[in-house]
Formats: structure tokens, C-alpha cells, sequence
């Protein structure tokens, strides 16, 4: 087809649903035919696809294909603008597609498909792909170049085929896509390795690459068991959920994410999840401040980078529950941090752990565990650090506490040692900096003081060197 317009004049579809007395596609191919700029082809109805290419039922003979090469042209209109159904190999180089059915899509792939050029414009998702059955129709669709958009910022601009089984692929390797990409589950793996995506790309259950230049403006986002890694030269905005991300990877506004932290390249939804994952001797560093529901055990070496972030609670929550200090279970929490058995936590990066009012410590240790504070804020009720068995070092940072001991001795207890443990010599708090709302001259190192005024740890002897 060189040239010339082509339209059912008595076509009467008016939805996908209700079938009409004269509906059909505009034309149809099931052999070998290529379009070529200035053909026009519409379908003025929403029933039946406008161009269709291939088997809409799996022929006896799965070894025949039916071929269609798009160099150029004008199409509109159908359910589908371009239906590349079972047995059918599709190309399209260049031309002007719209479809302005909301439930429609400008492109339907069944089969195999690759995209070069052209300009893609629909009410809803510009591509739909899907895998039904590995003889006829696999579902592999290749972009390599073309601008895409669709007219409904709720609507991916890539969808997937009504009936359609798990299996396929779609790989982006070029092209401008104006809005968001959401990979659903139970569908096709996604890979984008070129082009620029203006919205973000959505994971929900399947597994998906971002990779060598792509650009993703928005949010690269996980929420489903697949998984999610941007590699080697792709940029993106910003990381929500878990997804790896590598370090040659520009990540440009990640205010915008909503991942709480990262170990190395691997980001995670929430900093409990970061320290559940995280293997022995870990950086965990927050991306984001952190709100806990409960109290969080640490039973490895970790270091918690806090990155000027946070860890608070809701107002009104408790992080308190069901403890004892004097009879710790494993179901016992009264701190945000609880150092237990092998863990070895090491806080640093000028965060802030803040309690409500009337509620939990900061951090906990016992049953052996080890903390090293290096800086940072600690604020928490009654004590800001209570040791019931291990070791506990500071080295530097802020400490006060909202609910006060008693009237006649508000910090006595600021950082506390349980009485109990304070008899065996394995257990111990060291202090050798930071600033204190209360006296903590029991615990100093040698040589240092606990200045009131300023509540200051400092070196009782100036001239001494330090």
C-alpha cells in the first residue's frame, strides 16, 4: 500500500463490549504486506481493531507468519489502531498512530513486534503486549526508537493483553515515552537499556532491568516479589522499595524516593527491612527519615549510617511493649534499637533517634550485645541508653530524655546500667565524648570530666595531651 485513504464507511462499533451489526477490521493481512507514507487507514469504530496482522485464533499450520512493515503513514482509530495477533511479525519504521478508545490501545502485540520510529498517541496505553502460547504468539516486543504518550496520566503508557499468560518480554532500547511504564505481574519481564521514560517505571511483580543509558525522570519503584536492578549508565530519579541500584548509576533526585535506606547498591522499602537483610558487618545508610511501629532487634555486626535522618514514632504510638527490664524475652521492646546476643551496632552520621513523651529508651543492649555511639542525638524517657548485658561505648553525640527519673534526681538514669549487671565486669559503658542533660562521671574514662554547665565530657587536665 503506497498511497491512498482506507475506511469502513458502515462501520457501527461503538465499545469492546456490546457487538454491533457491521463491524470488521479496516484491513487485514495474512500474508506479506508493507504500508508506506501517505496511505491513510482508519476505523471509526471501537469494536473491532483497525489493522490487523496475523490469526486472531491459533491456525492449524503454526508454522506459517504473516509479515507487515510500516514505513509510514497515517492510522486511526479501531479498539486497536494495529492488532499483531498470533503467527505475525510486525515492524514499523515510522507513521502517526492514534486511538482515542480509553480501553483500547494504539499497538496490540501477541506475537513478535519491533518498533523504530513513528509517533504513538492513545486515551490510555499507547502498547499492549502479551504472551498466550509459545507456538503462535510469545509476546516479544522490541522499541527501538518512537515517541509515546498517552492522554491519561492514570494509564501506563505499556500495557499488557487482555487473557494474557506470564511470559513475554518487552525490551526498550530508545524512543521518548511521555508518562509512567508499569510492569504488572503475572506478565512479561521489562528491560529498558536506551531512550527517556518522563515518568517512572513501576515494578509490580515481575522482574525488571534498567540498564546502559536509559533515563528515567521519576521513580524507579518495586512493590511486588520481582525484582529490580538499574545498571551500568542509566539514570533515574529516584529509588522506592527494594531495588538494586549500581554505583555507576546517577540517581539525581532521591528526596522524591521513598526507600528509607541502602546497603552498598541494593536499596530497601524500610530501614527494618535493610537491618533484617543486612549479612554481618554491613553500612546500612538511610536515604530517608525512618518511623517505627515497634522496637527493632540488631543480633549482627551492623554500622547505621544515619545520614542526618531520623527515627521517631507516630504520635500516640508506644514503642514500649509487654517489657520487663528486669526479665527480657525475645518479645520485650523498650527501645527503637535493641543490641541482643551477636549484634554489634555502631551508630554514626549525625541522625537523631527521638522518643514520644512517656515511652521507650533510645537504644537497649543485652544478652552480650555490643553498641559503639559515635555521634548523633539520643533522646528517650527515663534513660536515652540502658545496658542490661554487654558493652556499651560513646564515643561522641547528644543525650537527654523527656520523662525524668525523679524530681529530687531527674538524670540519674540518662545512661543507665542495669544493677544486676552492673556487678559482673564484662558488662560496661565507656564514655569518652559527647554531651549530657545529666552527671555520667561513673562512666567516663580515665582523665575525662562531665562539665555541668555546658554537660560537656572533657579532659580534667587541658595540658595533657590528648
Amino acid at each position: 500500500i503506497n498511497g491512498g485513504t482506507f475506511l469502513r464507511s458502515k462501520e457501527d462499533g461503538t465499545g469492546p463490549y456490546d457487538k454491533p451489526s457491521n463491524s470488521y477490521y479496516t484491513v487485514e493481512n495474512y500474508g506479506n504486506m508493507t504500508i508506506n507514507s501517505p496511505a491513510v487507514l482508519i476505523n471509526s469504530g471501537s469494536y473491532s481493531s483497525m489493522l490487523h496482522n496475523g490469526w486472531a485464533s491459533t491456525p492449524a499450520d503454526t508454522n506459517v507468519t504473516a509479515i507487515m512493515t510500516i514505513n509510514g503513514g497515517t492510522f486511526f482509530g479501531g479498539l486497536n489502531t494495529v492488532k499483531n495477533d498470533e503467527c505475525a511479525k510486525l515492524t514499523i519504521k515510522n507513521g502517526n498512530f492514534t486511538n482515542t478508545t480509553s480501553s483500547g490501545t494504539v499497538i496490540q502485540n501477541w506475537n513478535i513486534a519491533e518498533i523504530d520510529g513513528g509517533t504513538f498517541t492513545s486515551a490510555g496505553s499507547t502498547i499492549a503486549n502479551g504472551f498466550y502460547k509459545a507456538t503462535s504468539s510469545v509476546g516479544n516486543l522490541t522499541i527501538n526508537g518512537g515517541n509515546f504518550t498517552t492522554d491519561d496520566d492514570n494509564k501506563s503508557l505499556i500495557s499488557y493483553g487482555s487473557g494474557a499468560s506470564t511470559g513475554g518480554l518487552l525490551a526498550i532500547s530508545g524512543g521518548t515515552f511521555n508518562g509512567t511504564l508499569v510492569a504488572s505481574p503475572d506478565t512479561y519481564d521489562l528491560t529498558v537499556s536506551g531512550g527517556r521514560i518522563t515518568g517512572g517505571v513501576q515494578n509490580r511483580g515481575v522482574d525488571v532491568t534498567i540498564t546502559g543509558t536509559a533515563k528515567i525522570d521519576g521513580i524507579v519503584s518495586n512493590t511486588g516479589t520481582g525484582k529490580t536492578e538499574v545498571t551500568e549508565n542509566a539514570k533515574i530519579g529516584s529509588v522506592s522499595g527494594t531495588v538494586t541500584v549500581a554505583e555507576t548509576v546517577e540517581v539525581t533526585n532521591q528526596e522524591n524516593g521513598t526507600s528509607e535506606a541502602k546497603i552498598g547498591t541494593q536499596y530497601y522499602a524500610t530501614l527494618e527491612e535493610a537491618i533484617d537483610q543486612a549479612s554481618e558487618g554491613a553500612t546500612i545508610v538511610m536515604l530517608k527519615d525512618a518511623v517505627f511501629e515497634k522496637g527493632i532487634l540488631v543480633t549482627k555486626k551492623i554500622t547505621l549510617d544515619m545520614a542526618g535522618h531520623s527515627i521517631t514514632a507516630p504520635s500516640g504510638t508506644s514503642i514500649w511493649q509487654d517489657a520487663d527490664p528486669q526479665k527480657p524475652s525475645e518479645e520485650d521492646r523498650w527501645s527503637f534499637l535493641s543490641v541482643r546476643e551477636n549484634g554489634d551496632l555502631t551508630v554514626t552520621g549525625k541522625g537523631k533517634i527521638e522518643a514520644n513523651e512517656n515511652d521507650c529508651y533510645a537504644i537497649d543492649v543485652q544478652k552480650g550485645g555490643k553498641c559503639t555511639i559515635e555521634n548523633g542525638t539520643f533522646i528517650g524517657n527515663i534513660s536515652a541508653v540502658y545496658l542490661i548485658d554487654g558493652s556499651v561505648s560513646i564515643k561522641g553525640g547528644t543525650f537527654d530524655i523527656k520523662q525524668t527519673y525523679k524530681p529530687d534526681d531527674p538524670y540519674a538514669l540518662l545512661i543507665n546500667i542495669n544493677d544486676q549487671a552492673a556487678e559482673k565486669p564484662e558488662n560496661s559503658i565507656v564514655i569518652t565524648g559527647g554531651t549530657f542533660k545529666g552527671d555520667v562521671s561513673e562512666f567516663l574514662a580515665e582523665g575525662l570530666v562531665w562539665d555541668e554547665a555546658t554537660g560537656q565530657v572533657k579532659r580534667e587536665n587541658p595540658e595533657e595531651p590528648s
